[in-house]
């Protein structure tokens, strides 16, 4: 497409008339594709540079302020050029693509052809010009309350591209300011770089920052770094206690690091002086019962996850959580009554599902277990096998045998086919499933070997028995082996006897 259009606009420049050559004819069209390269470029960095007006990017406004202070300010355009190398290596590239007449491609410039005076001068002039407009450091332009907005808005890169455009060593940067902005892009960017923070928070501070914020800022550096005890000396200054005595999330961050710290007594007395602190704030309570879940003490969860969700409306992992507690502290009537509640409030919630279906396994009933699976499964087929063996094991082979034809997973679906056959004593049908089972994969199982000798043997056939005992390498499945063959040579005149 680039090259058709070359020839096209030669053919125009032949037909008006004019003497010059093609090659200057070719200079005639890079310099209309060099400016739409400049307008390129200079869309690009509009778009990653949040300038308060837009149109000092344009060319032909920013051309007589060029004109009149370009040489005054030499050194700060070049350095803006050199900053610029990414951007010219771009062009560049396109530019050579154009002189050795690439294939077609998405970049062609006969939309600039068509629209664009013939000035070939134009493509330095305008690459040189938009690059500086997009670059230099403007006197008229604030960076450090630049990046302070871009911080605002969450556009933590362009804020720290902003901050290179100041000078500290001028006389007149706020320096606290500077610092500040500089830990928080370091710690809430992308990635996040809390040792840098730390170092910039601390320089802010020795520049004389007295805002207590600050110190916040650097017990959350402090914090991704995993240094607990360092966090605990910030939030125990006498500037913090006194200017967030009434900030929850304070006490909670002193909790945790405690907690972290393996400093279980003092992070339960944080815990009961939070509650204290602010009553109705739940929070604490909720991390105590987590606390004491992770400790194994499930009784006292559980007794304090009923306590917090009779203050608090609760999510659904609290629900989950609690009812595992009750589970696990032995109490799986008062751990099904309060998951079927839990259903009741959470239908759709899986977990919610599975842990009520491993209550009613505990208390012994696999088929209510069984129904609940199955519901859940009409939403996620993949609990199919789950709701299979909850059946099976609830004495109902048929529907077990129902909800395994409906499995997907074709290993998952034979393997427990033949579980489901050899309890029912179905072993024709089990030796016939052979050649299924080894187009799934499953030859190496020793468990199904051994099973589908087994059934080959209740149907006499002794040659297949032994190719499939051959295999065995595991102690108890060898053994059982070993019994199986004896078995087979005191029947070996009578088979009958052996089916």
């Amino acid at each position: 497409m680039i090259s058709t259009g070359l020839r096209a606009e030669g053919r125009g420049l032949r037909r008006a008339g004019s003497s010059r050559s093609w090659a200057s004819a070719r200079l005639q069209v890079l310099g209309r594709f060099g400016r739409c390269l400049a307008l390129k470029a200079m869309t690009h960095l509009k778009s990653r540079f949040a300038f308060p007006q837009p149109s000092a990017l344009s060319p032909q406004s920013f051309i007589p302020k060029a004109e009149g202070r370009g040489l005054r300010r030499a050194e700060p355009l070049r350095s803006a050029l050199r900053r610029a190398g990414r951007l010219l290596s771009w062009a560049s590239t396109r530019l050579n693509a154009l002189l050795a007449f690439p294939q077609p491609s998405a970049l062609s410039p006969q939309p600039c052809l068509r629209t664009l005076s013939p000035q070939p001068y134009l493509l330095a002039l305008a690459l040189f010009l938009s690059f500086n407009a997009a670059y230099a450091a403007d006197p008229d332009i604030d960076y450090i309350e630049l990046a302070a907005l871009l911080v605002k808005d969450g556009e933590y890169e362009r804020a720290a591209t902003a901050l290179t455009e100041v000078d500290t060593a001028a006389a007149d940067i706020d320096l606290i300011k500077f610092h500040t902005l500089e830990g928080m892009i370091a710690l809430s960017g992308t990635p996040s770089r809390p040792a840098d923070a730390i170092a910039a928070f601390q320089r802010s501070i020795d520049a004389g920052q007295l805002e207590p914020s600050i110190y916040l800022f650097l017990a959350q550096a402090q914090f991704g770094l995993e240094r607990y005890a360092d966090v605990l000396k910030t939030l125990n200054l006498t500037v913090v206690k006194e200017s967030f005595a009434n900030l929850p999330s304070v006490d909670l961050m002193r909790v945790q690091a405690h907690w972290l710290l393996r400093q279980h007594d003092l992070a339960f007395q944080a815990i009961a002086a939070g509650q204290r602190k602010f009553p109705a704030n739940t929070t604490f309570l909720r991390r105590q019962v987590f606390y004491l879940m992770e400790l194994g003490l499930y009784q006292e969860a559980a007794a304090s996850g009923r306590a917090y969700l009779s203050r608090s409306e609760g999510k659904v992992a609290d629900y989950v959580a609690i009812g595992a507690a009750l589970k696990r502290s032995r109490q799986p009537e008062q751990a099904a009554t309060f998951l079927e509640s839990a259903r009741l409030q959470f239908p759709g919630n899986e977990n919610v599902v599975k842990l009520l279906a491993a209550t009613y396994l505990d208390l012994d009933q696999p088929l209510a277990a069984a129904e609940l699976t199955y519901q859940a499964a009409l939403l996620n087929p993949a609990l199919l096998v789950e709701a299979a063996e909850l059946y099976r094991r609830a004495k109902q082979p048929v529907r077990a045998l129902m909800l395994n034809a409906q499995i997907r997973d074709q290993s998952a679906k034979l393997k427990q086919r033949l579980g489901i056959l050899v309890e029912l004593g179905q072993y024709a049908e089990v030796a016939a499933m052979e050649a299924a089972l080894l187009r799934a994969g499953l030859g190496p199982d020793q468990e199904i070997r051994y099973a589908l000798a087994y059934a080959h043997f209740k149907q006499a056939n002794f040659d297949a028995v032994e190719r499939n005992l051959q295999l065995l390498t595991k102690a108890d499945l060898f053994r059982k082996a070993t019994e199986l063959r004896k078995i087979m040579q005191d029947c070996a005149t009578e088979r009958w006897k052996c089916t």
